[in-house]
């Protein structure tokens, strides 16, 4: 069985959660025999990630790759690309890249330029000469939708990857016939807010890469420091910290966002004991230097991937009431308020009496091992069901389902009709 993958974004974006958790499902597929191809573009999360950060990226894969170039005319006026392709674990990958989707000032006008028209021809050409069984996407980008429906038109089957809880309009999901959430959480908001059908299965972790085989228990771990991942409520947090427990250090993670970005507020430049890490392909790396996990999101997160790889590392994950994370990490102890006043972009910092949950439960945490260990255990129970063997197997089923009611239904269509009586 055949699958495409397509999209303008980057999917080996180690910035994107949609982009690793994408991914991961890919190659489940390829596991299990599927023939699976990516056309993507050169979109990042990352404004900051270059040509060369991407290249190399690739080469660290060792494996062989092919470069082409080449000029498209639209209107009379020819524009350049390049092309990547290589053999990523048994994925047919080819990425396109143009100069504008790599400039961080052009990259947010990518979308309306002629650049963005060369990679839908580009991506029609390959839809012709692979012709998949199911083609398959994610992003916003509503010329996506209209590629699914002419491979739809064709005979394949259709899945689009909603990784989060940000779309806003039902007509970009009609062209799919499946439409995969990453929880029950986002399962029931789409429903609620959109009105559209929904499956919810976790992303696949690759517990290879995020398991630590030991953990010096050195720090209290922030990764990705984004404004939505609760940046400036952490500062909040590391600054009663800092007054109250000084010898207690903090590790930042950098992710979309960098540990420099804390020191864009004065409270933020005032932080003491603060350790950071740069963007890893290999989670373990922090994880196993990781005592207490915090997780204080500010908007509604669709699944809560960080919390579930900490948790699997048997690492206390404390986490905001924000989204799926209470029903990611399963115990009550777990969740922590975070006031209605902090909204998705806040750069408020919060009062002391707004984080003193939080202060509170990290020093009880921090004191008394018996009790870390009891809440980890019980996180480490709930994120079972987001082990690898089951997400492979929800994965797999709901692919060959969508492959089996396709040709059942064009099998119908094309079988002879009833004779018509004398």
């Amino acid at each position: 069985m055949r699958l495409l993958f397509a999209s303008p974004h980057n999917y080996l974006d180690q910035t994107s959660g949609a982009a690793i958790s994408t991914r991961e499902s890919l190659l489940a597929l390829v596991r299990a025999g599927w023939d699976v191809r990516v056309v993507c573009g050169a979109i990042f999360d990352n404004p900051r990630t270059t040509e060369t950060d991407h290249l190399l990226k690739i080469a660290r894969k060792k494996t062989p790759t092919v470069f082409r170039e080449g000029a498209t005319k639209i209107d009379g006026r020819k524009f350049p690309w390049r092309e990547v392709d290589f053999n990523d674990c048994g994925i047919a990958a080819t990425v396109f890249v143009t100069d504008d989707a790599l400039d961080p000032n052009k990259r947010p006008f990518w979308f309306a330029s002629p650049s963005s028209e060369v990679f839908y021809r580009r991506l029609g050409k390959a839809l012709d000469a692979y012709n998949p069984d199911v083609f398959a996407t994610y992003g916003g980008d509503p010329r996506i939708a209209l590629a699914a429906e002419t491979v739809r038109n064709r005979g394949a089957s259709t899945a689009f990857y909603l990784h989060n809880l940000e779309y806003r309009k039902p007509e970009l999901f009609k062209s799919f016939d499946s439409v995969i959430v990453p929880s029950e959480f986002a399962k029931r908001f789409y429903k609620e807010k959109l009105g559209i059908e929904t499956v919810a299965i976790p992303p696949l972790i690759d517990e290879i890469k995020i398991l630590a085989d030991s953990n010096s228990r050195e720090f209290v771990s922030l990764v990705n420091p984004a404004l939505e991942k609760g940046r400036c409520f952490f500062i909040g947090i590391a600054r009663e910290l800092g007054k109250l427990r000084p010898e207690i250090p903090f590790l930042v993670v950098d992710g979309r966002a960098k540990a420099k970005s804390i020191g864009g507020s004065p409270e933020g430049r005032a932080l003491q004991n603060l350790y950071w890490l740069p963007t890893t392909d290999e989670p373990r790396d922090f994880y196993k230097r990781t005592r207490i996990l915090l997780v204080p999101s500010l908007w509604e997160e669709a699944f809560g991937r960080t919390a579930v790889e900490g948790a699997l590392n048997s690492i206390p994950v404390l986490v905001s009431n924000r989204g799926a994370l209470p029903e990611v990490v399963g115990d009550p102890r777990a969740v922590l308020p975070i006031p209605k006043r902090f909204e998705k972009y806040s750069k408020l910092i919060p009062t002391p009496e707004e984080v003193a949950p939080w202060v509170e439960l990290i020093v009880k945490l921090w004191d008394d091992d018996a009790l870390a260990r009891k809440l980890a255990a019980s996180e480490k129970a709930s994120v079972a069901n987001f082990s690898r063997k089951i997400v492979e197997e929800k994965t797999l089923a709901l692919f060959e389902n969508l492959v089996n009611q396709k040709a059942f239904a064009f099998r119908n269509a094309h079988s002879p009709g009833e004779p018509t009586p004398s």
